[in-house]
């Protein structure tokens, strides 16, 4: 008998480009973030998990939304912080919304991000903002069964602009939806996003994958080097067979 883990991977994949030969640390006092797509939509919890080894406070910030909560954390131990999912909840595909999550503490803090609903669970490592970059790949999954009902399977990333009038080139490998029709694979498109601005680009169904989609910032203008993204990539919901 065939027996099928489901697992939800909308938060899946923090991919850093420039994280071989540098001395980057998980540990920061700024950090940004965005929940993607969940096949359950807002019914999915969204958790956020701090821990410190040290005794300090922050505050958590949806920027575009009214909602902000302050927390503290005991050293060595760590912190729950449930975000609410309507707030921070992303529907739709080449789409840009308000929905960036930044986390501003008082002394350096390590961040885990978790979204699950019944049998789909998935967390992340979150970097600081200092440890962001200007390139990279992104890594999905290919499902492997067929997805009914109101069920979305979907391959997608999310960017999330750590600063305004970021410009950035995307070179998908598959479809991405949007509003009408879609962004070819391997023909570049272009957005601008303002700080904590999200983008979230989708493929249409469950064979097509993103995997290698090309994201990269383009430097431009006398601030150019200071404009950076964080990239969160994975799936709605991921069968594995």
């Amino acid at each position: 008998m065939n027996l099928i883990k489901y697992v939800c991977l909308a938060a899946m994949t923090l991919t850093y480009s420039a994280l071989n030969a540098q001395d980057i640390s998980s540990k920061g006092k700024e950090f940004w973030l965005g929940f993607m797509d969940h096949s359950h939509g807002t019914g999915a919890k969204m958790d956020l998990y701090i821990t410190s080894d040290s005794a300090t406070t922050g505050t958590v910030y949806i920027d575009g939304a009214i909602w902000s909560t302050t927390f503290s954390i005991t050293a060595d131990s760590t912190t729950l912080i449930p975000v609410p999912s309507n707030i921070a909840h992303v529907p739709c595909s080449d789409c840009i919304q308000d929905k960036g999550i930044r986390i501003v503490t008082a002394k350096p803090v390590a961040v885990y991000a978790h979204i699950h609903r019944n049998f789909r669970s998935d967390a992340t490592l979150v970097l600081p903002t200092e440890a962001t970059g200007k390139t990279y790949r992104v890594a999905t999954w290919n499902q492997e069964t067929n997805s009914t009902g109101s069920e979305r399977h979907r391959s997608q990333f999310m960017i999330i602009a750590t600063s305004d009038n970021t410009k950035i080139n995307i070179t998908p490998t598959d479809n991405v939806v949007k509003a009408s029709g879609t962004h070819p694979p391997d023909v570049k498109y272009s957005i601008t996003l303002d700080k904590g601005e999200v983008y979230q680009g989708q493929a249409p169904g469950r064979n097509d994958d993103l995997t290698g989609t090309l994201i990269e910032v383009i430097d431009t203008g006398a601030d150019a080097s200071c404009k950076k993204i964080a990239v969160f990539s994975g799936n709605s919901a991921t069968s594995l067979g």
